[in-house]
């Protein structure tokens, strides 16, 4: 008789797995591509829970700066880590792991309600838990963001499942909660009632007419509006890419859909900062000819084939969208986080049509893919041991993009190194000449060596070049101050403003300025600004407040 797995079996083998593959992200630090901004410079911002409901009125960059996503359910998740550890990445890397193996559960548990033995769904949960494609996801901290949008998602599947089985109105309920929930979390998101659709059409073999009725279009519908209305309001200060823009850039984007094809299904050409392979692409393209072929002729035995198939196109397509110019686009691997599921789903169907001894060959074949996965994912994480380790490694493997080298020039920088750092920024700048906020870092290494007209001149060309962007025109603001210009740093920080309102660092060179030349009132707006938004103040404004406020004042949410 067959052993089969318990299901308390499968979620220890699981579980244990991801913990063991990842235990070593625990000792890794940041690598400071976006924790900056996310994490360490906000953590007066998120560890105050006053500012609980700021992450459904404002952008992932507030107070510092602006950003076109909206992105609650992150800004709460990063509030959880920095209220309990403040920035220490030993958390955020223990809580990345305790999601993905959340996610890999949930995995589990999908491919078991779409009719897959325990073996198998064991098996497809492995792969998906190991995967190297999915590391950045895991041991890079902002890459949580595609496990978050993951998890409610696929609850909300597995509950559609349930109400496409009984049609308990419940399981309809609970489907649409955690679809709004998703939404908060990534936009692909937006895909889940498509892929819904399909499910009832292609593998419940409901008719595409009369699929759903009024109940799934008013929560869906419902759904929608909500998150609309809220992400429109804040992001109202953000130009947002029109629909007929988003489906442009998606179309631009083919040769990096057929190079995730490849990418999902032999993990083997992967990079930090992927720009384009040509031969994952022809790989790509020979990969999805063969399914497409195979699904046409075994068509009768292929629903789930073709329902994954729709699963992964439908939830990467919206991750093509954006309004970065070509020479900036980066295609990361972490998007793949909930696509590859329909890879998954789609290779375990394929996997049934082989004869008996050779389906016993290719259930076993599952255990060494996994094994493969996972021997091929620890040789990848070293890489996301720190900033260091990061940037040289993302610099090398994309020679020709000016974000990388760019990227390695702020790593040095940091370090203080600062001839590296502007011959890189240089560098940055020869192989993207409008590359945005290069001539900024350029400026802060010359600020930093106290060249202030070269300083000057630096950040007087980024916002030539990127004019909404306020950091340029605060640290210009910083340059002029040094030549007793205060009141033209006054009007650079009254245009910073002008474009982020939220712009802490404006705020607080305005603060300083306007109560060193006896505009108290003032001062004392800007004051009471920062400390709603919980942002801490300069060392130099604190006897300023404490002047300005003998008692301590009511602070209202903003």
């Amino acid at each position: 008789m067959r052993y089969l797995p318990s299901g308390k079996v499968q979620i220890a083998v699981l579980l244990i797995f991801v913990c063991a593959l990842y235990a070593q992200t625990l000792r890794f630090d940041f690598v400071h591509f976006d924790e900056d901004e996310l994490i360490i410079d906000r953590q007066s911002f998120l560890q105050s829970i006053e500012n609980v409901p700021k992450a459904f009125t404002t952008d992932t960059a507030y107070p510092f700066g602006r950003s076109v996503f909206y992105r609650p359910v992150q800004t709460l998740s990063f509030m959880v880590d920095a209220h309990i550890a403040g920035d220490r990445p030993l958390w955020y890397h223990g809580m990345n792991i305790a999601l993905h193996a959340t996610g890999a559960l949930l995995v589990l548990v999908v491919l078991r309600a779409l009719s897959f033995g325990p073996w198998a769904a064991l098996g497809g949960a492995l792969a998906f838990a190991a995967h190297p494609a999915l590391v950045p996801a895991v041991a890079w901290v902002p890459g949580r963001n595609d496990i978050l949008a993951a998890i409610p998602l696929l609850a909300s599947f597995w509950f559609f499942i349930r109400y496409a089985h009984t049609q308990k109105r419940v399981y309809l309920i609970a489907h649409a909660l955690l679809w709004f929930v998703a939404l908060g979390a990534k936009e692909y998101a937006v895909a889940l009632p498509l892929v819904a659709y399909a499910y009832a059409v292609l593998v419940r073999r409901w008719h595409w007419r009369t699929a759903f009725t009024l109940s799934e279009g008013v929560a869906w519908i419902g759904g929608w509006i909500l998150y609309a209305v809220a992400r429109t309001l804040a992001l109202a200060h953000v130009q947002t890419l029109s629909f007929g823009e988003a489906a442009m850039s998606v179309l631009r984007s083919g040769g990096a859909f057929l190079e995730y094809i490849t990418k999902a299904v032999v993990p083997v050409r992967l990079a930090l900062m992927p720009t384009g392979d040509l031969t994952n692409m022809i790989i790509g393209g020979v990969l999805a000819l063969g399914a497409l072929i195979t699904i046409i002729v075994f068509r009768k035995k292929t629903q789930l084939a073709q329902f994954g198939f729709v699963w992964f196109v439908l939830f990467l397509l919206p991750s093509l969208v954006t309004n970065e110019p070509t020479a900036r686009q980066v295609f990361f691997e972490n998007r793949l986080y909930l696509p590859i599921v329909g890879i998954i789903i789609a290779a375990l169907n394929l996997v049934r049509l082989l004869p008996r001894k050779p389906l016993l060959i290719a259930r076993g074949a599952l255990v060494v893919v996994a094994i493969f996965f996972a021997f091929h994912t620890t040789r990848r994480l070293p890489a996301f041991q720190n900033s260091e380790t990061y940037w040289t490694l993302a610099a090398a493997q994309s020679p020709n993009l000016a974000r990388a080298q760019d990227g390695l020039g702020t790593e040095f920088f940091r370090k203080r190194n600062v001839g590296q750092a502007l011959f890189l920024h240089q560098r940055a700048l020869a192989l993207h000449p409008e590359a945005k906020r290069v001539w900024n870092n350029i400026g802060s290494v010359y600020l930093f060596m106290h060249n202030i007209p070269a300083a000057q001149d630096a950040f007087a060309k980024e916002i030539e070049r990127n004019p909404g962007f306020p950091p340029a025109y605060h640290n210009l603001a910083i340059t002029l101050l040094f030549q007793g210009k205060e009141a033209e740093a006054e009007q650079l920080w009254r245009q910073a403003l002008a474009i982020n309102p939220w712009y802490s660092f404006a705020h607080q060179g305005l603060a300083l300025l306007t109560a060193q030349t006896g505009r108290l009132d003032e001062a004392r707006e800007h004051i009471l600004f920062l400390e709603r938004a919980g942002v801490a103040l300069l060392p130099e404004l604190i006897p300023i407040r404490d002047a300005l406020f003998p008692s301590p004042s009511p602070s209202p949410s903003l």
